[in-house]
């Protein structure tokens, strides 16, 4: 379902809580210590590029995928590694 946004929806600011709110209830801290004991998954982001210097096309061609195969992998209860 879609609804109107508010006009005075402030997506900064309700980001700024949310963050502060998962710091108040150690979210990461929670969750890496359910995944604890999950199968060990090291996510390598890469190659080094022969010139150094990486463009905006190389960083857009892999992103989807490998978020999507390290929200799999989180889903079912891996612990990863960047």
């Amino acid at each position: 379902m879609v609804s109107e946004v508010p006009e005075d929806y402030n997506p900064v600011s309700l980001e700024i809580k949310i963050l502060e709110e998962w710091e108040k209830i150690d979210i990461y801290d929670k969750l890496k210590q359910l995944r604890s004991e999950g199968p060990k998954f090291f996510f390598l982001d890469g190659p080094p590029y022969m010139n150094g210097s990486v463009s905006y096309t190389h960083l857009r061609a892999h992103e989807t995928p490998e978020h999507l195969v390290c929200r799999l992998l989180l889903e079912k209860k891996n612990k990863i590694t960047y």
